[in-house]
């Protein structure tokens, strides 16, 4: 039996078929003995990608991990203070807000308040799920992150200088305000949440749990506050307006906490990592082995037989 071997393309060695083909053999160009490299001498990865490395930077003091965790709860309590702050909206809306006011403080305004809020709130949650797939390849996430946070900081900062506002006469205004401070807020935190679990897929999975862990605790921790808040202040206004400053306060770490990220070098590792194998192009893939006209062109023209002495 006739063996014949030859070296044609990425296969080192082919033993050729009774039809003339090759079978596909993956393996080192050159016979390469080293698997740090392609056989070629070309590297796997370059030497400035970050996983060539084989050390990684650790989580130093669970820095990253607790970011992302706050980041988490950030994502979620903007729309859990707004839930959660029942009395002050019910107060506002009422007409218990006028101190000349003899009739009943309930208005139609109150009494269906928590209805207009669920509706002011999903329908900008839907926009801003589809305008966030839309900006992914057009804007970077950290100008989504940041933009988006800069929005609800914005919105908050006018809700908390409203608290010792008399609206008792603008009630429809103040309502029609109402509504758009929710739909902003509504907006901005879903496009916030939806990008900072967009960074979080480049970490090991332990991040994105400390994500999800956060917007866990993210109405746990409204509750918790408005509870305090209510205990601490006879005045439903006073109350509101700790309540308020508290998610003020939080937001502000949260954009703080973000801008620490990229200097933290356990995160920077990974975001390097993903920026770069985002921005590389892939080269042209091989020809899979099932197809004929590769296994043609690898293998070469089919070998002669030699002819017997007559």
């Amino acid at each position: 039996m006739l063996r014949i071997f030859a070296g044609y393309g990425e296969c080192p060695q082919l033993l050729l078929r009774a039809d003339g083909s090759a079978p596909c053999v993956r393996g080192r160009r050159g016979g390469g003995s080293d698997g740090d490299d392609a056989g070629d001498g070309t590297p796997l990865l370059p030497a400035e990608h970050p996983l060539a490395s084989h050390q990684r930077p650790e989580d130093t003091y669970c820095m990253v991990y607790a970011i992302f965790f706050l980041l988490g709860i950030g994502s979620l309590l903007p729309w859990n203070f707004f839930i959660t702050a029942k009395q002050y909206w019910l107060y506002k809306l009422s007409n218990s807000s006028d101190p000349a006011a003899q009739e009943e403080p309930h208005s139609d305004l109150s009494d269906y308040f928590e209805s207009y809020l669920a509706i002011a709130s999903t329908v900008p949650s839907v926009l801003c799920l589809v305008l966030n797939y839309l900006l992914v390849n057009r804007l970077s996430s950290s100008v989504r992150i940041l933009a988006s946070l800069f929005v609800i900081l914005v919105v908050f900062g006018v809700t908390t200088a409203l608290v010792k506002v008399d609206v008792s006469q603008h009630h429809s205004e103040f309502f029609a305000g109402t509504l758009a401070s929710v739909a902003l807020v509504s907006g901005a935190s879903n496009l916030f949440s939806g990008s900072v679990f967009g960074i979080s897929g480049h970490f090991p999975m332990r991040i994105s749990q400390a994500l999800i862990s956060g917007q866990a605790m993210g109405g746990t921790l409204s509750a918790v506050a408005a509870v305090v808040d209510l205990a601490a202040a006879s005045d439903v206004t006073d109350s509101a307006l700790a309540y308020f400053l508290t998610a003020d306060v939080f937001i502000l770490l949260c954009i703080f906490m973000y801008l620490l990220l990229p200097k933290l070098a356990y995160s920077r590792h990974y975001m390097l990592a993903a920026a770069n194998s985002s921005s590389r192009v892939p080269s042209e893939a091989p020809p899979p082995c099932g197809d004929d006209e590769s296994r043609g062109a690898r293998a070469g023209p089919s070998p002669s037989r030699p002819s017997s002495p007559s």
